[in-house]
């Protein structure tokens, strides 16, 4: 899946649907540890996206400089 090429309404549909399918039938302890991990993996990412666009920026200035 090219989430490139999904629209923002999609989008949040695909998010809703999984949440409410990793949600049933969990308690509250086992919600929190999986929305936890959740968030981990995205500060993660973010982290990685971010070190890209610095690298890509840094190279972009070399090529232009």
């Amino acid at each position: 899946m090219d989430l490139a090429k999904i629209s923002p309404f999609q989008l949040i549909i695909i998010a809703t649907l999984l949440s409410l399918l990793i949600s049933e039938g969990k308690d509250s302890d086992e919600l929190n540890a999986y929305g936890n991990l959740i968030v981990a993996i995205g500060g993660l990412v973010l982290a990685v996206a971010a070190q890209q666009d610095l690298i890509d920026s840094r190279n972009k200035k070399g090529e232009d400089g």
